[in-house]
């Protein structure tokens, strides 16, 4: 069950086989796809949909997104997964993750987790606050960089409490200034006019 801590929207996680690569670890695809799931979960919380927001000719768009990867989690590895909103800067929205391993959810080995593979199963019917609360090491964390646009001209909405419903905001922010700017080049080869989508313009991985 998914719960908000702190105006954070937290719920446990343990690593499936559609989520891993060929070494049996998570990928970076897997750590987009989920934090655009968790995103959507905890925005769809607030009682605000997105077929409503298109309703009324507005939709999110992520500008950027940044991810440190410290450790790609092993399948069966079981997480404690983490977003918040923070309050709006302008026109800009931004949404910080934070994956942990859950304590005691991070196996040795493949070897350890086939044979732990019935309690790591079971894992999801175990969870509480404190245990939410009492994570292990982080493994992952990002900052994405959302605006609200309107679909007839393209241009960014001015943000109001129709866009947030009962959205809480959280100031905690994991990352430093890293949405540094990109300088323009001085002459340019191709130009296309945008339309946006709800697909992600711009990635950033670190990965260690």
């Amino acid at each position: 069950m998914p719960m908000i801590l702190d105006n954070k929207y937290t719920i446990p996680y343990t690593v499936p086989t559609t989520a891993i690569d060929g070494q049996y670890r998570c990928t970076p695809l897997t750590v987009a796809a989920l934090s655009q799931d968790l995103a959507a979960n905890h925005y769809s919380s607030t009682g605000i949909f997105m077929p409503q927001l298109q309703k009324k000719g507005l939709t999110w768009v992520i500008s950027k997104q940044h991810f440190e990867i410290h450790e790609y989690p092993l399948w069966l590895d079981c997480l404690t997964l983490q977003t918040w909103a923070q309050p709006p800067k302008g026109l800009f929205c931004f949404r910080d993750f934070a994956y942990y391993y859950a304590e005691g959810g991070k196996k040795a080995s493949l070897s350890s987790a086939f044979d732990d593979f019935d309690s790591a199963e079971r894992k999801g019917e175990e969870w509480t606050v404190d245990s939410l609360r009492q994570h292990g090491a982080l493994c992952v964390r990002g900052s994405t960089c959302w605006l609200v646009l309107n679909t007839q001209t393209n241009q960014p909405a001015v943000l109001d409490e129709t866009i947030f419903g009962s959205l809480g905001f959280c100031a905690d922010h994991l990352e430093g200034r890293v949405f540094a700017k990109i300088p323009l080049l001085e002459h340019w080869d191709r130009e296309e006019r945008l339309h946006p989508s709800l697909l992600v313009h711009r990635y950033e991985w670190s990965c260690q």
